[in-house]
């Protein structure tokens, strides 16, 4: 895994997941990274390239499932 740089972080969000593999609705962090232009088009255009990253707002110890 790539880790991101500071400077590199355009964007942050708090969002809940949900979907079909998601059991309950749990707060997450959004970082929005700026990546390297590794496509030679890309760069031609003068485009940017971004991954996000999700990361839990909430440590797994605090999380209680049912009673």
């Amino acid at each position: 895994m790539i880790r991101p740089e500071a400077e590199n972080i355009v964007r942050t969000e708090l969002v809940y997941r949900s979907g079909p593999l998601e059991e309950i609705l749990l707060p997450y962090y959004l970082f929005y990274v700026r990546i390297p232009n590794v496509n030679e088009m890309s760069q031609a255009l003068g485009l940017q390239e971004f991954g996000v990253y999700y990361v839990p707002a909430i440590e797994g110890k605090y999380i209680k499932y049912g009673d």
